[in-house]
């Protein structure tokens, strides 16, 4: 989870920032309910408090979003043709093709 904005709201966002470091501070300790629930962390999951901005292309770029998203659409080059002797696996290939896609 991160926090992005434009410059114009990062003074807005310093608050909010010192306020989630301060709960994952405390609760790091306690292991109350909320610091899952609400704050989405856990033993596994930490909050590292990075407040070195970084513009929203660089943020997309830095995550190979921009490279994913702007593939070209319609079908892939290579075509993976496959034969299926029932229903449930004819319903999985669909399912393969559907998330295929998004990636």
């Amino acid at each position: 989870q991160g926090l992005i904005g434009h410059n114009d709201v990062l003074a807005q966002l310093s608050p909010l920032r010192e306020k989630i470091r301060q709960l994952s501070q405390f609760g790091a300790t306690t292991r109350p309910g909320w610091f899952t629930e609400v704050l989405g962390l856990s033993d596994k999951i930490y909050h590292v408090a990075d407040n070195i901005p970084i513009k929203p292309m660089d943020y997309l770029n830095k995550a190979n979003y921009t490279v994913v998203i702007e593939r070209g659409h319609g079908p892939p080059e290579l075509i993976v043709r496959l034969c299926v002797t029932s229903n449930v696996a004819l319903a999985k290939c669909h399912m393969m093709s559907v998330f295929a896609f998004s990636r």
